[in-house]
């Protein structure tokens, strides 16, 4: 018994099973091997299958939001489906961190900002943890079958593949929106930050630009993004100071268009 629980902790201070989540491996010997005290080495398969089960379900749930919900024209969830997922996310957290060991937890709020990102973020965690178990489970001897995991790295695979297919506009999407929830408040005006706001923002526009063409990225997403993704207020000042290259994929409102009019001869603020 005494080996085997140094074998353990060597393994997992060696093999790092769980990537860089941290790991208590005395707790996780006991939850593991419940019976090594009296000789009995098999791991703890009610425990791996509460686990993996739990694991799955929250798998199953995350990629039926991100099927129904995330498109190239919408990058947020319904409250709803935020509600359901958040839910099924917790109550995996909590047999998690009842059973194995403690873990860090989805941030609500980041569901709600970013739920693309948060998805994936929560996908690599679980993920990780399921093949973290079955590879500690069976580190000395083989006793856990490894067929259990095959649905979990299906489901991983297909929220991969369902964000592969938004993530060119996905990525142009957030580099926008992180140049704009700096440099422009909520109703579309320049924030007062030191020196000349205009010019720091039209030179990260033009940064993102020139990196997208270094990288041979196309620029056409913008329309989607222009259309769907920004805030309304955000229009005109992202038209008004992007690089001329965008302006062919941001079609303005006849409004828009007035408005463009007026500013367009003041000088830049």
């Amino acid at each position: 018994h005494l080996e085997h629980r140094e074998f353990f902790a060597k393994f997992i201070e060696d093999r790092k099973p769980f990537g860089t989540l941290a790991v208590e491996p005395a707790r996780l010997y006991e939850e593991l091997f419940p019976e090594a005290v009296e000789g009995q080495l098999k791991p703890n398969l009610h425990l791996l299958i509460k686990v993996f089960s739990a694991i799955t379900d929250c798998l199953i749930t995350a990629q039926t939001v991100f099927r129904e919900e995330l498109t190239e024209k919408n990058f947020q969830l319904e409250k709803n489906a935020e509600s359901v997922l958040l839910d099924e996310v917790r109550d995996t957290e909590s047999i998690i961190q009842e059973k194995v060991f403690p873990i860090p937890t989805v941030n609500a709020e980041d569901l709600s900002y970013d739920p693309v990102a948060t998805i994936h973020e929560l996908k690599l965690r679980f993920g990780a943890i399921a093949e973290g178990l079955a590879k500690s489970a069976n580190f000395h001897r083989y006793h856990c079958n490894e067929d259990s995991l095959y649905e979990i790295r299906e489901l991983c695979s297909y929220i991969d593949d369902l964000r592969e297919e938004i993530l060119e506009t996905y990525q142009f999407n957030q580099s926008i929106r992180l140049a704009t929830d700096e440099y422009l408040d909520e109703f579309g005006s320049l924030r007062k930050l030191d020196g000349d706001t205009g010019a720091k923002f039209r030179l990260r526009l033009t940064d993102i630009h020139e990196s997208r063409v270094k990288n041979n990225l196309p620029i056409a997403p913008l329309s989607e993004i222009f259309n769907y993704h920004l805030n309304p207020k955000h229009r005109l000042p992202l038209y008004f100071h992007s690089p001329e290259e965008w302006k062919p994929y941001m079609v303005l409102d006849k409004r828009e268009q007035e408005r463009f009019s007026l500013i367009k001869s003041t000088p830049r603020n």
